[in-house]
């Protein structure tokens, strides 16, 4: 037979509000970090967002595609990115091989606005735009889609702080996690959901997996070769793995200037355009 105790009075009050202020503290306590970090995980980012804005930066690269290791093909590149405020513009072009040179992809960011990419392909002279789920698609044989060229947007995004742990090179990381908030953003991304790695000192996101649909763990973007080019940290290569198929996309730089004006139009559909 199951008895029942009851505390009478004042006292008994007082000791029912004690204990019950002692369990709400611990519950408060054992909660999950990432339940209680969203501002500063969304802080974390905002500083990783920073960052990587410099007001003008172009950088010369080549792109090396990997099958499980090989080098399969070879690319050069031409990237410049420009930074106003909220806006930022970025444009991608090909200079080599002769079989994909005057291949480019343009994005336009505005805060508040749906980002546009366009792409073009000299073969037939078009500016296409990319929206909706076409940004899954692959761009030109690579292991990134047309979505990878976009930044972090912010506003799109509910953020979570998992934990903090050591960075894949050195140092010490944040751990976060991302997921769509807006509607749009959900329907048309290929991932459910990012985890980022952010090195604590510079904020440079280092590493980033990337989970495709339906939860799986699809591909990793790891950065290497962090350095100082004028006063903004930069990697000297970039990896993409795509963990479903073996095979790579690398970017390894061969230039870079940041600080550097050019005109507005290095990162327009006219320039976009030319071959």
């Amino acid at each position: 037979m199951t008895k029942t105790f009851k505390l009478r009075g004042n006292r008994g009050n007082s000791m029912w509000r004690a204990g019950s202020t002692h369990l709400i503290l611990l519950l408060f306590l054992a909660m999950p970090l990432c339940a209680l970090a969203n501002p500063q995980a969304l802080a974390i980012m905002s500083k990783a967002d920073e960052a990587n804005r410099a007001k003008y930066e172009i950088a010369k690269m080549t792109m090396l595609l990997l099958d499980h290791g090989k080098e399969q093909m070879s690319r050069e590149l031409i990237w410049y990115f420009m930074n106003d405020g909220n806006t930022r513009t970025s444009l991608l072009k090909f200079t080599a091989p002769p079989s994909v040179q005057g291949v480019g992809v343009l994005i336009e960011e505005d805060k508040g606005k749906p980002n546009a990419v366009w792409n073009y392909l000299p073969a037939t002279r078009n500016v296409r735009r990319i929206s909706g789920e076409l940004r899954q698609n692959r761009f030109m044989g690579t292991e990134l889609v047309f979505e990878d060229f976009e930044g972090l947007k912010l506003d799109k995004y509910d953020y979570r702080l998992l934990r903090s742990e050591a960075c894949p090179e050195s140092g010490v990381c944040f751990v976060v996690e991302a997921q769509a908030s807006e509607a749009e953003e959900k329907n048309t991304s290929s991932y459910s959901k990012k985890i980022f790695w952010i090195n604590r000192e510079n904020f440079v996101i280092v590493k980033t997996e990337l989970y495709d649909r339906s939860g799986v763990l699809a591909k990793v973007c790891e950065m290497s070769g962090l350095r100082q080019v004028s006063g903004y940290w930069r990697s000297k290569r970039q990896t993409m793995t795509n963990l479903l198929n073996g095979r790579s996309t690398v970017l390894l730089e061969e230039d870079r200037k940041l600080g550097q004006p050019f005109d507005k139009y290095y990162v327009g559909q006219q320039y976009l355009r030319s071959e």
